[in-house]
């Protein structure tokens, strides 16, 4: 199947696949595609507002525990009682979870600590700890290590909370709370794996529901495809029953009615062309019918006006019962092309000089009264395959041309000669010629080329008759010097062995 995009198709946007795949495949895959990135989106969105949420009630819980552990060790740190803030700093830490608590004095050294008790009434090892402790502001931050040596690396939230007592803004100290990230991190997995869970469901579903609906849309599109090469292969009776409730319905009843109207119109056109047959068929036959009859009239206006013998007259009675009998076949010929679907050759196997000498004997008839003479040049001597009714219209319509052509005095000639292993009739006369111009149309159908009579149908019919023996026909024409036509016919004896020939004259 050849693909054709129109204009408008190449100015829509699509997706490109790199190999043909159908259309429920592409919805499936364009769904999947689809609800994964929803569902990436979402994990990643859900992710990030849970974890902005965690790490700000870590910040509210961690200033609480920071605010309430210094008003407690306020006055501890006052007195320089320095046990019970680190005792003080052990139970914080074990009651909030807390992954550390460290005090700082005002001098900023160390006086509780919960994880190094080494570190005690030292300065803070860390620059910025030192830096964050002196600094007297709340200080909120996130690290990846402790503040301290000997620990695993791990992501903290980190508080440092300036003590001050109630009384006086003077800074008596500085906490320092640490809070680990990994219970954040492990509602954070849990969350993840909950909505990746929910998007593989949703995802399952969705493909479940892409299918249902590809195979909805698709059977319809399929049906009319296959409906479309049964009709494109001449079958139009198919038909196509959707029972969507939606467009599809409607584009297979649009398709059923345009199936329906190629098929009236078919069928009118057929009998359409059945009508023209039969009436270029009659239109030729009455064309031909003036042949005959003319003879017809020149023998009985010859018995009519003159005195015969009988064996005479007799022979001129022969002559007007033969053409009647070929007005009766031309009958019968219009009878039966209805049945026949076409006009039958009667092929038979005849001496070519003898058949051209039976049509100079009506031929002769027509020149009566006329002072055009007729002169033959038969020397082909070869067997033709040909229905000699229909041959001799062919050569009687030329002939009447000839007569049209010839003005007061003239010749017509009758030759056959074998040229090129082909036997050829020349019918010649010493008429006016044939224009120029009028030479490329001159055997196209109701051509009349300025006659006052006739329906321009003689030389379209004489070449028809002629391309059903499997022949040939031209011309030769100079004006005032006449017309010479030739029709070319196969010798007998190559006819008859080559099937297709007899076949292709039998079936025209």
């Amino acid at each position: 199947m050849t693909k054709v995009v129109s204009d408008r198709d190449s100015l829509m946007p699509h997706f490109a696949f790199p190999f043909r795949i159908g259309l429920r495949a592409k919805l499936m895959f364009l769904t999947g595609v689809l609800l994964s990135l929803v569902v990436t989106v979402l994990v990643a969105l859900v992710s990030r507002k849970l974890h902005e949420i965690i790490v700000a009630e870590n910040r509210t819980r961690g200033l609480a525990i920071a605010q309430l552990f210094g008003a407690t060790n306020v006055n501890h740190l006052k007195a320089y009682q320095f046990l019970p803030i680190q005792q003080n700093a052990l139970i914080a830490k074990d009651e909030n979870q807390l992954s550390y608590v460290i005090v700082y004095d005002k001098e900023g050294r160390i006086v509780a600590h919960t994880a190094d008790f080494g570190a005690l009434f030292s300065t803070a090892a860390e620059p910025e700890s030192r830096n964050h402790s002196a600094s007297g502001q709340i200080i909120f931050q996130e690290r990846t290590s402790p503040p301290f040596l000997n620990e695993a690396e791990e992501r903290y939230f980190e508080i440092f909370l300036p003590v001050t007592a109630p009384e006086s803004p003077k800074q008596w100290g500085t906490i320092q709370l640490g809070i680990s990230f990994a219970p954040m991190e492990k509602v954070l997995l849990q969350t993840q794996i909950y909505l990746y869970g929910l998007g593989i469901l949703s995802l399952s579903v969705g493909l479940v529901l892409a299918a249902s609906l590809a195979t909805r849309i698709t059977t319809p599109i399929q049906k009319m495809a296959e409906a479309s090469l049964q009709a494109a292969r001449g079958d139009l009776s198919v038909r196509i029953q959707v029972l969507s409730g939606d467009e599809l319905e409607t584009l297979a009843g649009n398709f059923n009615y345009m199936i329906e109207q190629i098929k009236t119109h078919q069928e009118a056109r057929i009998r359409a062309e059945k009508a023209a047959a039969v009436g270029n068929l009659v239109n030729s036959i009455v064309h031909d019918c003036r042949t005959p009859l003319t003879v017809i009239k020149g023998y009985a206006t010859f018995l009519y006006d003159t005195a015969l013998p009988l064996e005479k007259a007799r022979e001129c009675l022969n002559f007007i019962n033969l053409e009647v009998e070929r007005l009766e076949k031309m009958v019968e010929e219009i009878l039966e092309y209805p049945v026949a679907g076409r006009s039958t050759m009667r092929l038979e196997v005849a001496i070519l000089d003898e058949f051209l000498r039976e049509c100079c004997l009506g031929i002769r008839a027509l020149l009566q009264g006329s002072s055009i003479r007729l002169e033959q040049d038969l020397k082909s001597h070869a067997k033709v395959l040909l229905d000699p009714d229909k041959m001799r219209r062919a050569v009687l319509n030329l002939v009447a041309n000839a007569l049209e052509a010839i003005q007061g005095e003239g010749t017509i000639r009758i030759s056959s000669e074998i040229l090129n292993s082909t036997s050829v009739i020349k019918i010649s006369d010493s008429g006016t010629g044939i224009p120029e111009e009028l030479k490329s149309n001159l055997f196209e159908p109701f051509f009349t080329h300025g006659k006052a009579q006739g329906h321009g149908l003689g030389m379209s019919i004489t070449k028809s008759i002629v391309e059903g023996h499997s022949g040939s026909i031209s011309f030769e024409s100079f004006p005032g010097r006449g017309t010479t036509f030739l029709i070319s016919l196969p010798i007998a004896a190559k006819a008859l062995i080559s099937p297709k020939a007899v076949q292709a004259a039998r079936s025209s």
